[in-house]
């Protein structure tokens, strides 16, 4: 699972603003076992479906897109450990960090900068930093959506399940929803 660690206290998981994120502060990755979870203040988290659609572009556009790289890519996602950008509960195991400290608060993507200016970083964001368009072989979010639903039917059957699942925890997170069961 790739989540970063920004000044020791503000998780994200790539896709997350993670780029934004890196014009202010260094990163590592976290990891559960290293870092202590008392020390976070912060998690930012993104829409599962817009996640998993950002992920599945960039590593499309990553792979020089192909079917049958899209095929890999689609392969990918459905396993556990899903994609380098991907992986299915990542918003399960975000919540779990949250049950361990229940101080974190949770950001939304789209609030991050507010965020950032909340405590005095101002930095622009500028949607033509994060445009690719003139990569070879580009092709739209929708359309390569659109192909793998057509392409892969049972692999993204497989990866909508997933979905649910995690746009379950994603509520539970944005609500701040304490539920006391093991995950």
């Amino acid at each position: 699972m790739d989540i970063k660690l920004f000044d020791n206290r503000i998780l994200a998981p790539s896709k997350c603003g993670t780029r934004h994120l890196r014009k202010i502060f260094t990163d590592v990755r976290f990891d559960i076992n290293r870092h202590d979870i008392s020390n976070i203040s912060h998690i930012i988290i993104r829409n599962p479906y817009e996640h998993f659609e950002s992920a599945i572009h960039t590593e499309y556009l990553n792979y020089e897109g192909s079917i049958e790289n899209l095929h890999h890519i689609i392969i990918g996602a459905t396993s556990e450990i899903g994609i380098g950008h991907w992986r299915p509960y990542t918003c399960k195991f975000l919540y779990s960090i949250f049950l361990k400290n229940r101080k974190i608060e949770i950001i939304q993507l789209n609030e991050l900068s507010t965020f950032l200016e909340s405590i005095g970083y101002n930095i622009e964001f500028k949607k033509m930093d994060y445009d690719w368009s003139s990569f070879p072989n580009w092709k739209s979010k929708d359309i390569l959506i659109s192909e793998l639903k057509s392409n892969f039917k049972n692999e993204f059957n497989l990866i909508e399940e997933k979905l649910k699942i995690e746009f379950d925890f994603y509520t539970k997170l944005s609500n701040k929803t304490i539920i006391s069961t093991i995950i």
